[in-house]
């Protein structure tokens, strides 16, 4: 079986879980208020912990709709990185979740999120969402945008809940070690959805 694994991202956290969800702003943000959004941003965002990119990067929030309505996070926080490093944002390519929040790693991963919208080949992306948990969306993102031709080179988010107990930084993907030991276990058996989650 030939499978590629796309590259690891890192993924660092500003804030904790906990400081986001008290900000005052959180709940309209989450309902789709842009300005609102655009103010949590503004508080919450550690400006040192952010990536370098070039300026014609192309800026990928993740753009769904949640329970509670437009999760305006992901947006207001690309918008606020044009505004202060420049950048293109992007938000033709849509997330067709199957309301995430609040689920647990397994629900999650039996309902990968789909995407659909135009790739710019070749175009360096860099992709965003508010909270990564398991890890699936972005990492459904990201396998999105190689499928199509486009080079993600990093991944921001607020928040991750990944892996608490191992500090502030995770990684968004299987590494090639991992991969390679996956498949000499359990070879054509493995998972389908697994598959779709960390292959190309």
């Amino acid at each position: 079986m030939n499978a590629t694994a796309t590259p690891a991202l890192t993924l660092t956290p500003h804030v904790s879980l906990y400081a986001l969800r008290q900000h005052p702003d959180f709940a309209a943000a989450k309902a789709g208020d842009i300005s609102a959004a655009l103010r949590l941003i503004n508080d919450l965002l550690n400006p040192a912990l952010l990536p370098l990119y070039t300026a014609d990067a192309i800026l990928a929030p993740v753009i769904s709709e949640e329970l509670s309505g437009f999760n305006a996070i992901p947006l207001a926080l690309a918008i606020h990185l044009e505004r202060q490093r420049g950048g293109i944002i992007s938000t033709k390519i849509l997330a067709h979740k199957a309301f995430h929040s609040n689920k647990n790693a397994m629900q999650r991963l039996l309902s990968p999120v789909l995407y659909a919208g135009p790739v710019q080949p070749h175009k360096d992306y860099i992709i965003i969402d508010d909270v990564v948990t398991t890890g699936s969306t972005l990492n459904d993102f990201k396998n999105y945008i190689h499928r199509h031709g486009g080079n993600v080179i990093a991944a921001i988010c607020l928040v991750t809940a990944i892996h608490p107990v191992l500090g502030r930084t995770t990684y968004l993907s299987v590494t090639p070690k991992t991969l390679s030991r996956l498949l000499a276990k359990f070879g054509d058996d493995f998972p389908t959805f697994v598959k779709r989650s960390i292959w190309l």
